[in-house]
Protein backbone atom coordinates (compact mmCIF):
# COMPACT_ATOMS: atom_id res chain seq x y z
CA UNK A 1 0.00 0.00 0.00
CA UNK A 2 1.05 3.91 0.05
CA UNK A 3 -0.28 6.59 1.74
CA UNK A 4 -0.50 10.08 1.96
CA UNK A 5 -0.11 11.68 5.70
CA UNK A 6 -0.96 15.33 6.59
CA UNK A 7 0.53 16.30 10.05
CA UNK A 8 -1.12 19.48 11.68
CA UNK A 9 0.09 21.58 14.70
CA UNK A 10 -2.15 24.54 16.06
CA UNK A 11 -0.44 26.36 19.04
CA UNK A 12 -1.36 29.20 21.05
CA UNK A 13 0.77 30.82 23.39
CA UNK A 14 4.72 32.15 22.99
CA UNK A 15 6.20 29.89 20.59
CA UNK A 16 9.31 30.40 18.11
CA UNK A 17 6.90 28.46 15.24
CA UNK A 18 4.13 29.82 13.15
CA UNK A 19 0.73 29.11 14.93
CA UNK A 20 -0.10 26.44 12.28
CA UNK A 21 2.17 24.09 10.15
CA UNK A 22 0.96 21.31 7.65
CA UNK A 23 3.79 18.82 6.67
CA UNK A 24 2.70 16.34 3.95
CA UNK A 25 4.28 12.96 3.75
CA UNK A 26 3.95 10.18 0.21
CA UNK A 27 5.38 7.12 1.89
CA UNK A 28 6.90 8.74 4.55
CA UNK A 29 9.11 10.98 2.10
CA UNK A 30 8.03 15.14 2.81
CA UNK A 31 6.66 16.30 -0.35
CA UNK A 32 4.49 19.29 0.81
CA UNK A 33 4.70 21.98 3.33
CA UNK A 34 2.19 25.35 4.68
CA UNK A 35 2.82 27.73 7.78
CA UNK A 36 0.58 30.60 8.72
CA UNK A 37 3.67 33.05 8.14
CA UNK A 38 4.00 31.74 4.39
CA UNK A 39 0.25 31.26 3.83
CA UNK A 40 0.25 29.15 1.14
CA UNK A 41 1.36 25.51 0.82
CA UNK A 42 5.03 24.75 -0.95
CA UNK A 43 6.42 21.91 -2.63
CA UNK A 44 9.46 20.20 -0.73
CA UNK A 45 10.01 17.44 -3.37
CA UNK A 46 13.67 18.00 -3.24
CA UNK A 47 14.41 15.57 -6.08
CA UNK A 48 12.27 18.43 -7.92
CA UNK A 49 12.23 21.39 -6.33
CA UNK A 50 10.16 23.27 -9.45
CA UNK A 51 6.99 20.76 -8.88
CA UNK A 52 3.86 22.62 -8.82
CA UNK A 53 1.93 21.86 -5.93
CA UNK A 54 -1.37 19.35 -6.98
CA UNK A 55 -4.83 20.91 -6.40
CA UNK A 56 -3.58 24.13 -4.72
CA UNK A 57 -6.95 25.26 -4.67
CA UNK A 58 -8.78 22.55 -2.95
CA UNK A 59 -5.88 22.36 -0.58
CA UNK A 60 -5.69 26.08 0.36
CA UNK A 61 -9.66 25.38 1.13
CA UNK A 62 -8.52 22.69 3.09
CA UNK A 63 -5.88 24.67 5.23
CA UNK A 64 -8.29 27.20 6.26
CA UNK A 65 -10.64 24.57 6.81
CA UNK A 66 -8.77 22.55 8.89
CA UNK A 67 -7.43 25.68 10.71
CA UNK A 68 -10.91 27.06 12.06
CA UNK A 69 -12.00 23.42 12.85
CA UNK A 70 -8.97 22.88 15.31
CA UNK A 71 -9.22 26.61 16.49
CA UNK A 72 -12.90 25.85 17.89
CA UNK A 73 -11.77 21.95 19.40
CA UNK A 74 -8.76 23.57 21.05
CA UNK A 75 -11.15 26.39 22.51
CA UNK A 76 -13.43 23.71 23.95
CA UNK A 77 -10.49 21.82 25.33
CA UNK A 78 -9.08 24.21 27.15
CA UNK A 79 -12.29 25.50 28.05
CA UNK A 80 -12.87 21.53 29.22
CA UNK A 81 -9.66 21.54 31.31
CA UNK A 82 -10.27 24.69 32.38
CA UNK A 83 -6.67 25.17 31.03
CA UNK A 84 -5.88 29.40 30.55
CA UNK A 85 -3.01 31.03 28.97
CA UNK A 86 0.33 28.97 28.60
CA UNK A 87 1.22 27.09 25.82
CA UNK A 88 -0.92 24.57 23.81
CA UNK A 89 -1.16 22.76 20.91
CA UNK A 90 -3.64 20.86 18.97
CA UNK A 91 -2.58 17.99 16.63
CA UNK A 92 -4.10 16.29 13.69
CA UNK A 93 -2.43 13.15 11.73
CA UNK A 94 -4.98 13.13 8.79
CA UNK A 95 -4.81 11.35 5.92
CA UNK A 96 -5.45 8.05 3.00
CA UNK A 97 -3.70 4.72 2.31
CA UNK A 98 -4.44 3.10 -1.17
CA UNK A 99 -3.87 -0.67 -1.95
CA UNK A 100 -2.90 -1.98 -5.03
CA UNK A 101 -5.98 -3.13 -5.58
CA UNK A 102 -7.47 -0.17 -5.59
CA UNK A 103 -9.35 0.35 -2.38
CA UNK A 104 -8.72 2.54 -0.07
CA UNK A 105 -8.95 3.74 3.44
CA UNK A 106 -9.29 7.57 5.02
CA UNK A 107 -8.28 8.36 8.92
CA UNK A 108 -8.20 11.27 11.07
CA UNK A 109 -6.58 11.12 14.40
CA UNK A 110 -6.78 14.24 17.23
CA UNK A 111 -4.64 15.24 20.10
CA UNK A 112 -4.92 17.99 22.55
CA UNK A 113 -1.33 18.79 24.53
CA UNK A 114 -0.17 15.38 23.58
CA UNK A 115 -2.83 13.44 24.55
CA UNK A 116 -5.46 11.71 22.04
CA UNK A 117 -8.56 13.85 22.06
CA UNK A 118 -10.73 12.32 19.44
CA UNK A 119 -10.62 10.00 15.85
CA UNK A 120 -12.69 9.54 13.37
CA UNK A 121 -13.56 5.53 12.35
CA UNK A 122 -12.78 4.67 9.03
CA UNK A 123 -15.38 1.69 9.32
CA UNK A 124 -18.36 3.59 10.66
CA UNK A 125 -17.44 6.94 9.34
CA UNK A 126 -18.09 9.20 12.53
CA UNK A 127 -16.28 10.33 15.43
CA UNK A 128 -14.97 9.17 19.07
CA UNK A 129 -14.33 11.53 21.29
CA UNK A 130 -11.32 10.11 23.78
CA UNK A 131 -11.35 12.95 26.66
CA UNK A 132 -13.75 12.60 29.13
CA UNK A 133 -16.90 14.63 29.91
CA UNK A 134 -16.19 16.59 26.39
CA UNK A 135 -18.98 17.06 24.29
CA UNK A 136 -18.47 18.44 20.90
CA UNK A 137 -20.98 20.12 19.08
CA UNK A 138 -23.37 17.67 16.94
CA UNK A 139 -24.19 19.60 14.13
CA UNK A 140 -20.40 20.80 13.51
CA UNK A 141 -19.33 16.79 13.78
CA UNK A 142 -22.29 16.26 11.24
CA UNK A 143 -20.51 18.78 9.06
CA UNK A 144 -17.19 17.50 9.65
CA UNK A 145 -18.46 14.07 8.66
CA UNK A 146 -19.86 14.98 5.85
CA UNK A 147 -16.89 16.64 4.50
CA UNK A 148 -14.74 13.80 5.14
CA UNK A 149 -16.50 11.50 3.10
CA UNK A 150 -17.38 13.70 0.36
CA UNK A 151 -14.36 16.15 0.08
CA UNK A 152 -11.01 14.93 1.82
CA UNK A 153 -11.12 11.34 1.23
CA UNK A 154 -11.65 11.50 -3.02
CA UNK A 155 -8.93 14.70 -2.60
CA UNK A 156 -6.51 12.81 -0.91
CA UNK A 157 -7.16 9.43 -2.82
CA UNK A 158 -6.68 11.69 -6.23
CA UNK A 159 -3.74 13.74 -4.72
CA UNK A 160 -1.58 10.47 -3.98
CA UNK A 161 -2.21 8.98 -7.25
CA UNK A 162 -0.72 12.30 -8.92
CA UNK A 163 2.49 11.81 -6.88
CA UNK A 164 2.59 7.75 -7.39
CA UNK A 165 2.26 8.73 -11.12
CA UNK A 166 5.01 11.21 -11.16
CA UNK A 167 7.06 9.96 -8.78
CA UNK A 168 7.01 6.14 -9.97
CA UNK A 169 10.74 5.78 -10.49
CA UNK A 170 11.15 6.95 -6.54
CA UNK A 171 8.62 6.22 -4.46
CA UNK A 172 7.79 2.81 -5.44
CA UNK A 173 11.30 1.11 -5.87
CA UNK A 174 11.78 -1.55 -3.11
CA UNK A 175 14.79 -0.99 -1.01
CA UNK A 176 15.94 -4.51 1.76
CA UNK A 177 15.83 -3.06 4.94
CA UNK A 178 18.33 -3.54 7.44
CA UNK A 179 17.26 -5.22 10.74
CA UNK A 180 18.70 -5.45 13.96
CA UNK A 181 16.89 -6.73 17.28
CA UNK A 182 17.63 -5.93 20.78
CA UNK A 183 16.58 -7.87 23.86
CA UNK A 184 16.31 -6.35 27.48
CA UNK A 185 14.82 -7.49 30.89
CA UNK A 186 12.03 -4.87 31.45
CA UNK A 187 12.47 -3.00 34.92
CA UNK A 188 8.48 -2.47 35.15
CA UNK A 189 7.39 -6.72 34.76
CA UNK A 190 10.74 -8.34 35.07
CA UNK A 191 10.01 -9.72 31.44
CA UNK A 192 11.60 -9.58 28.21
CA UNK A 193 10.97 -6.68 25.75
CA UNK A 194 12.32 -7.08 22.31
CA UNK A 195 13.46 -4.09 19.83
CA UNK A 196 13.22 -4.69 15.97
CA UNK A 197 14.65 -1.89 14.50
CA UNK A 198 14.49 -1.55 10.75
CA UNK A 199 16.54 1.06 8.56
CA UNK A 200 17.62 2.23 5.19
CA UNK A 201 14.83 1.48 3.36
Amino acid sequence: SHSLWYFLTLTTGPSQFPEFMVVGMVDDVQVEYYDSDIGKMISRRHWCPDAEVKEADNKEFAVKDFYFGMRDKLQVLMSHLNHTGGHRTYQVIAGCELDDDGSARFGRWDAYNGQDAMNYNMMSYGYTVLIPGVVMDKARLQVTKFMMDTFYQPLCVRVLKSYLQQERSRLMRRVKPRVRVFQKTSALSGGTEVTCLATGF
